[in-house]
């Protein structure tokens, strides 16, 4: 049974390295276009928090929803610490 459960892990492993793998891949492979969209969409972001008068870009976005710039951090931090899993993930590939 133990031989049974290691190959499994085995497996598992493989699948989620292949997994990982062929993702990264074709985010490399649209590396640019993924970018140019990105560099966009900040600039525009930028521009609408500056003619508004507010702070940041990130104050902008939160005060649409009434969500104090503490809670977010408070979130962030949170998920920070508890989220070990895939960065165990990340270190295996």
């Amino acid at each position: 049974m133990e031989h049974m459960v290691h190959i499994w892990k085995v497996q598992i492993e493989f699948l989620e390295k292949n997994t990982f793998h062929s993702l990264y891949n074709y985010f490399k492979k649209h590396n640019n276009t993924l970018a140019s969209t990105l560099g966009g969409n900040l600039k525009r972001k930028k521009y609408y928090a500056d003619v508004y008068k507010y702070t940041s870009t990130r104050n902008n976005a939160l005060s649409n929803n009434l969500i104090p710039e503490e809670v977010y951090d408070n979130l962030v931090s949170v998920v920070n610490e508890k989220n070990s899993s895939s960065t165990k993930i990340l270190r295996v590939t």
